[in-house]
């Protein structure tokens, strides 16, 4: 009895197998074959709400839209799809969407009481950069602090934007900036100086082939830069070249 009940379901077990292959083989082909197959169109770069026409124009379906940061699309627009464009697909075919969010921005930190080299890693970590970097007298901040920022704080821009700072020279009073020596006699330099409330420090000859004798050829601190009244500029005054050097020349 037991036998025979084994034997009935193994027959009901091998007729289920043979319709299931039958199906794969005869009946899923044709049904496959009778779906009109497409070219996938490309989306990219058009608005959300139009590929979602076109997607529901050729019969597919839209089965996911996520969101990404991107710079080259403006928010609401497709970056990616899939399938991809000009790809053959079915009709019935789940497409997936990935749509711009816009460009991404970030917060400009204060910069303001830090030193240039703060400041500069300050704005890596923001993922922005340090633009141009002025100097000017402050009374309120002591010299090397940056007190003014071209973009204020916690403004939202572009990853990559540059923020220009202003680096104080501190109090203005008892400073003065350093004059342009360089090409200047040695003869006239004394007089420059002290017009500028310096004074001369050390004196270096070099030899040179491209200046007259007793020209300034390079100094220190160089032109332009503040520097507290009564300090002393270097100075490196060409000479002329002896015998052996115009040789060498």
């Amino acid at each position: 009895m037991k036998k025979q009940r084994l034997k009935k379901l193994f027959i009901i077990a091998a007729v289920f197998v043979l319709f299931v292959l039958a199906m794969d083989k005869a009946v899923m082909p044709f049904y496959v074959n009778s779906v009109k197959s497409i070219e996938m169109p490309n989306l990219i770069g058009k608005k959300l709400e139009e590929a979602k026409q076109i997607i529901d124009s050729l019969n597919l379906k839209l089965e996911n839209v996520t969101e990404r940061h991107d710079a080259r699309f403006p928010a609401g627009y497709v970056i990616i799809q899939n399938p991809r464009p000009q790809m053959k697909i079915k009709e019935g075919r789940r497409v997936y969407l990935v749509v711009s969010s816009g460009e991404q921005k970030v917060e400009v930190p204060s910069l303001i009481g830090k030193s240039v080299r703060e400041a500069k890693l300050t704005l890596e970590k923001f993922g922005l950069r340090l633009g141009a970097v002025e100097y000017d007298f402050s009374e309120d901040f002591p010299e090397g602090a940056i007190f003014s920022q071209s973009i204020p704080e916690k403004a939202k821009v572009s990853i990559g934007t540059p923020v220009s700072v202003v680096v104080s020279l501190g109090d203005a009073e008892g400073k003065t900036q350093v004059p342009n020596l360089i090409g200047i006699p040695l003869s006239k330099v004394e007089r420059i100086l002290n017009e500028a409330g310096l004074r001369i420090g050390k004196i270096v000859y070099e030899p040179s082939s491209t200046v007259l004798p007793n020209t300034v050829i390079e100094q220190f601190p160089r032109p332009g830069f503040f520097v507290a009244k009564g300090s002393s500029v270097d100075i490196f005054v060409a000479k002329e070249l002896s015998e052996m050097q115009k040789q060498n020349y």
